[in-house]
């Protein structure tokens, strides 16, 4: 038997916030409530604004209970009826405007799936609302974190971005368009499915090669991506994204170098059948015009199994042109996925969630133009198309006791990756020349954990993962159609690893966490030849990737943290050309970070700010090249620093506007070169603006049958160079971009409108499309032209 202590009350009455129009309901009305799952803090808060209700009575121990999804007509009674379903919750109505939570004596491995009766003589809320105070800062939660820490708890710099945003346009785009409202994060632009994304400064290269990733990046919990380009997961039906900046060596293993990104899709709803719908059209100012449909559906097909699926699919117009093969607009896309969940909950606190993923985006040509020319206008000999398939599935375990809690979860991606690059420029004759290249990168990732649940102080996470990488890849060169094999390699990567992290708060003001991990990894590398396969011998490494952070609370909503992170990628093989087809091996690499910073105030409060200052140091750094004559390799390039600082503020001066600015400040070097390795006359790492800014304003009508939101961000993208070799130490960057969003909703109905690159800047954001004629320096990747997208959402 657990009773949950009632100290600390938590006013989460946010009718208050929710505004002097909104008009409460009664006990007896009925409303429209759409609440996400998840922490019964976010969900009560949800429903206290929709509602125009107070509720209060909640606890630190008891803020991060889990609770299902909510959507439908209903009275408040019934709301929380069903919300706190499975909980060892209770509510009252303690007067006509306020209800308070408390806690009820029961075992926590039942789960009653009869409704409870509904409550009778309950006094109606107050007829006009109650102003209430801020949302507490313990309101966010970074489950990426592993032990659901609370934002002012997580001593490091963690950012929580909501899709269903003030304006709700996030969810059309990739997670690289979400991604770009943090300074911090960066990639570059060969095009949708095919950039690198880096976090604070940790930039690699800005060509695609066998390295792994600067990041860790996640769909739920199953690992995405090892060393395939980011394949920009549409956003439909996911309810936030979550950041942590730093390396995260101990949690998540080997490449997360400069942090995590992690996509927390919606999880099946058991109580309801649900509904969803997005379309759209777009027309671009100098190109053509494109188109977005989407749906989504649960089921619930009994009390124990219910179902979610989403499908979307969409075409990019295309805006470059080449004259010289009498064609426009040669760049358009299409992307078509979709994703699929089962859950099953058998009862003891046990669920089972099975889930598939799959995304196929076919680009017809690249998106690189050529300076000296007209805008938006290059030529080329052959056509530079490219395309990714990547195919997901997973299945993840949960079991609940008293103070522990279990996950276990296995994931197997296949990424089908097309490259063609025009290499005429090889050619002796000027005869037309492809240079192919057709990666399959399959990854097997599993994760066992048991981690703290409950009330106590200790908070801990300890588990066992294990990671398994192939990537084969086959280059070919020739006329198109008839090439010739140049290159057939594979590389394997295995890892195995035990971890473990815990948080202690030593007094109300003080805690510390420490950390590490055990890692032990296998590299094999191994060649096609026309006399078999030449197997590179295995390559063995164990480290230990320690963490320790110390976290102070010196008044109330502000913290102050310090932080020591590791991280390290395993080393790998890369083939060069024909002429030079050997196997070349590239060493691991890692680094350390210290990290300061601090925070203040939260969700729901006026205002809140965070900064944080960091140091990192980087040995043996994998950089994947372009050699001179424009083939792929991989080598180390030798050491380097990276110093930097971020900063955020928001503001909420009244109740329907916000306004939101963040900062961040890089200086890196390479301090240190390999043999062999030239360095041009930027000492910087590649691919990252020593200054990024971005602001924003939204307006917002206070909640009620009608809404309507607008948000203009405007945003600084410093100047950066595309490569640390002489011939490639091309500007790009330093630019402004503008965009503007607005929606109106009734009911039912949502209608959007989303414009991007608001004053259609042509700037060059990337200085490469083409590796066999990049080094003469003209190529650019101008800004997608002015787009503006009409969109309506409708929730059956």
């Amino acid at each position: 038997m657990v009773a949950f202590p009632l100290t600390r009350p938590l006013a989460i009455s946010l009718a208050a916030i929710a505004a002097a129009s909104a008009t409460p309901a009664t006990a007896a009305s009925r409303f429209d409530v759409d609440i996400s799952g998840g922490r019964l803090d976010r969900a009560l808060e949800s429903l206290a604004r929709q509602a125009g209700i107070g509720v209060g009575g909640i606890t630190p121990g008891m803020a991060g209970i889990a609770v299902r999804p909510l959507r439908g007509r209903m009275t408040v009674g019934q709301a929380l009826s069903r919300m706190l379903r499975g909980t060892p919750l209770d509510y009252r109505f303690i007067d006509r405007r306020t209800v308070r939570l408390f806690a009820r004596a029961v075992p926590t491995s039942v789960r009653s799936r009869a409704a409870p009766p509904p409550r009778v003589g309950v006094p109606h809320p107050a007829s006009l609302p109650q102003r209430a105070g801020p949302l507490p800062v313990e309101d966010i939660v970074v489950t990426a974190s592993k032990q659901a820490t609370r934002l002012i708890d997580y001593p490091g710099t963690a950012a929580v971005l909501d899709v269903d945003d003030a304006t709700g346009t996030a969810a059309t785009r990739g997670v690289e368009s979400l991604l770009a409202r943090l300074p911090s994060t960066a990639s570059t632009n060969l095009g949708t499915g095919r950039n690198k994304l880096f976090i604070r400064g940790i930039a690699d290269s800005s060509f695609n090669g066998p390295t792994q990733s600067t990041i860790g990046y996640y769909l739920g919990d199953i690992r995405l991506s090892y060393s395939a380009p980011n394949p920009d997961v549409r956003l439909y039906d996911v309810e936030r994204v979550e950041v942590l900046e730093g390396p995260q060596g101990t949690l998540y293993g080997a490449g997360a170098l400069g942090g995590i990104v992690r996509i927390l899709p919606r999880h099946p709803d058991p109580e309801r059948t649900l509904a969803t719908g997005w379309a759209g059209v777009t027309a671009a100012a100098h190109g053509a015009a494109g188109h977005d449909i989407a749906a989504m559906v649960n089921l619930p097909l009994s009390q124990a199994i219910s179902v979610r699926l989403v499908g979307y699919s969409q075409a990019e117009g295309g805006y470059i042109d080449d004259p010289s093969r009498k064609l426009s607009d040669i760049n358009r896309v299409r992307v078509d996925g979709w994703r699929g969940a089962v859950r099953l909950e058998p009862g003891a606190s046990w669920s089972v969630e099975l889930g598939t993923l799959a995304q196929f985006i076919e680009t017809r040509d690249s998106q690189y133009a050529l300076r000296g020319r007209p805008p938006l206008i290059r030529t080329s000999v052959v056509a530079q198309p490219y395309d990714l398939d990547v195919r997901a599935y997973s299945a993840a375990v949960r079991k609940r006791w008293d103070a522990v809690e279990l996950l276990s979860a296995t994931g197997l991606v296949r990424n089908d990756i097309d490259t063609r690059f025009d290499a005429t420029r090889l050619s002796e004759n000027g005869a037309p020349t492809a240079f192919d290249e057709a990666r399959d990168v399959r990854l097997f990732s599993h994760e066992t954990r048991l981690s703290s649940a409950g009330p106590g102080r200790l908070r801990w996470v300890a588990g066992l993962s294990v990671v398994a990488n192939r990537d084969a890849t086959v280059r070919t060169l020739g006329p198109p159609g008839t090439a010739n094999a140049i290159a057939d390699v594979r590389d394997k990567t295995s890892e195995t690893a035990l971890f473990g992290e815990a948080s202690y708060p030593f007094s109300h003001s003080l805690s510390g966490t420490i950390g590490g991990r055990l890692v032990y990894t296998i590299k094999q590398g191994e060649r096609e030849t026309d006399t078999g396969p030449e197997i590179e011998p295995h390559r063995k490494d164990v480290r230990v990737l320690p963490t320790a952070a110390a976290s102070w609370k010196p008044f109330a909503g502000g913290s102050v943290y310090f932080r020591y992170q590791e991280g390290f990628r395993a080393g790998g093989i890369s083939v060069g050309d024909a002429s030079a087809p050997e196997i070349r091996r590239f060493e691991p690499d890692e680094l350390r970070t210290i990290e300061a910073g601090a925070r203040f105030g939260g969700p729901g409060t006026r205002f809140s700010a965070s900064a944080a200052l960091f140091h990192t140091h980087w040995e043996g750094i994998q950089s994947d090249i372009i050699d001179v004559t424009g083939f792929p390799r991989t080598i180390n390039v030798g050491d380097g620093r990276v110093l930097g600082a971020t900063a955020a503020l928001n503001w909420r001066p009244i109740r329907l506007l916000g306004l939101d600015a963040s900062v961040f400040i890089n200086d890196s070097e390479l301090s240190k070169l390999a043999p062999g390795v030239l360095l041009g006359d930027e000492a910087g790492l590649p691919n990252i603006a020593g200054l990024g800014a971005r602001g924003a304003i939204t307006l917002e009508t206070p909640p009620g049958a009608f809404k309507a939101a607008a948000r203009a961000d405007l945003s600084y993208v410093g100047e950066s160079h595309l490569g640390v070799d002489p011939r490639l130490t091309l500007d790009q960057g330093g630019y402004f971009v503008a965009g503007l969003s607005a929606s109106v909703a009734r009911g039912w109905w949502n209608l959007l409108v989303d414009v991007t690159n608001l004053f259609d800047s042509r700037a060059n954001s990337f200085s490469f499309g083409n590796p066999f004629t990049v080094a003469d320096g003209l190529q650019i990747t101008p800004l997608r032209p002015r787009t503006v997208r009409l969109g309506l959402k409708l929730d059956l």
